[in-house]
């Protein structure tokens, strides 16, 4: 897998690659997509085709509250 550039960005931020490097680096399935990245730069969700406002708010919310005790 191809290490891409470390990027400091706030939440909410979009990264586009220009290149197809990205896209075959993380095995993209399809346009849109999106995924959820946490503070150590891992993957910890993905969705696949177009979310709503409140889809993209909920699912935020929800990774941020953490796991269910």
């Amino acid at each position: 897998m191809t290490t891409l550039p470390r990027l400091t960005l706030g939440a909410g931020r979009s990264v586009r690659d220009g290149t197809p490097n990205g896209y075959s680096a993380y095995g993209l399935t399809g346009v849109p997509e999106t995924y959820f990245v946490d503070a150590r730069g891992r993957v910890v969700a993905h969705a696949v085709g177009a979310l709503s406002r409140r889809e993209l708010e909920a699912s935020t919310a929800a990774l941020l509250a953490g796991p269910a005790p």
